[in-house]
């Protein structure tokens, strides 16, 4: 083989990697020096090709950071072209603030301007956040919200056309998970699942039981809709519920396991699509299984 590879490195100033793979047309080189607290100069090196830039830090200390701070950032590219960006962090009573510019010749590549706010107490935390982003001079531009509050985190971006695209996502220990994601204010699917841990649950010397109970909604207009519509064999649906009950007796076995029950049953726009039970708790063992869909598709004419 003619493939070399090297690897150089002084732990806090200096890195060296090189790769050269002549079949592949590979001869990359890339040199990293650092001078701690102060700056560091980065060059990459593929072929033909060449990029270098200069990274310059003040008030950033990694050792106490406090969210003041100052980068700035000065290459070129492989045509050429001058690299340049900043990237600020400030400080006050309402919050913290970052922005973010880099530019490629006179060309605005990003523009970032994030303002952060946390409350934090004994008995309640919360956390908010908004972006304004504009991209590649201004060709896609918006908002960016997040927060996360009573164990809800919400993200929402805004376009600059003003349409909206929004999840969030709950979840409470006792209670279960939400998810919800929304277009211009109208939810296009939801998923709700109940908690492994809620009272119905168990799991001791004698038993383990587990009862969850998954609920989702799509409308037609969601993406979701329209790739199961054209993807998957029996179709999408407006609304599918899943009940599942597993239990298992710790304290009875037979010959090769403890009993057991199994039992799965899932509803599509209510219909029955799945009926699906195993249980060897009682004698005979019995195990029953209810898809017409599925029997239909591949030509079964009753339940197993």
């Amino acid at each position: 083989s003619n493939i070399e590879m090297k690897l150089e490195c002084e732990r806090d100033t200096k890195l060296n990697v090189k790769y050269v793979n002549p079949s592949k047309n590979r001869d990359i080189h890339i040199r990293i020096v650092r001078v701690p607290g102060k700056s560091a100069s980065i060059e990459i090196i593929d072929g033909a090709r060449k990029h270098d830039l200069t990274i310059k830090v003040g008030n950033l200390d990694f050792r106490n950071l406090d969210g003041v701070f100052d980068i700035n950032v000065e290459g070129t590219s492989n045509i050429g072209e001058p690299i340049t960006g900043r990237i600020t962090g400030t400080r006050n009573a309402q919050g913290q603030r970052v922005k973010v510019e880099f530019a490629k010749g006179n060309k605005k590549l990003i523009q970032l301007d994030s303002k952060i706010k946390h409350i934090s107490s004994p008995i309640a935390y919360s956390i908010s956040t908004l972006t304004k982003y504009s991209l590649l001079g201004g060709a896609m531009q918006g908002k960016l919200s997040s927060k996360f509050e009573n164990s809800v985190l919400t993200l929402k971006i805004t376009n600059k056309a003003k349409e909206t695209l929004e999840l969030t996502v709950s979840v409470v220990l006792e209670k279960g998970l939400t998810i919800e994601g929304k277009k211009n204010g109208e939810s296009m699917w939801m998923y709700k699942t109940s908690s492994p841990f809620d009272n119905t649950n168990k799991n001791n010397a004698d038993v383990f039981e587990l009862n969850l109970v998954t609920d989702m909604t799509l409308s037609e207009k969601s993406v979701i809709y329209k790739f199961i519509s054209e993807k998957y064999p029996y179709g999408a649906f407006h609304s599918r519920q899943m009940k599942i009950h597993i239990f298992v007796d710790k304290k009875h076995k037979n010959k090769l396991a403890p009993k057991f029950k199994v039992e799965v049953h899932l509803m599509k726009d209510g219909a029955k699509a799945i009926d699906f039970i195993v249980n060897t708790t009682t004698s005979p063992y019995k195990f029953n299984l209810v898809a017409p869909n599925f029997f239909k598709r591949w030509a079964i004419k009753q339940s197993s």
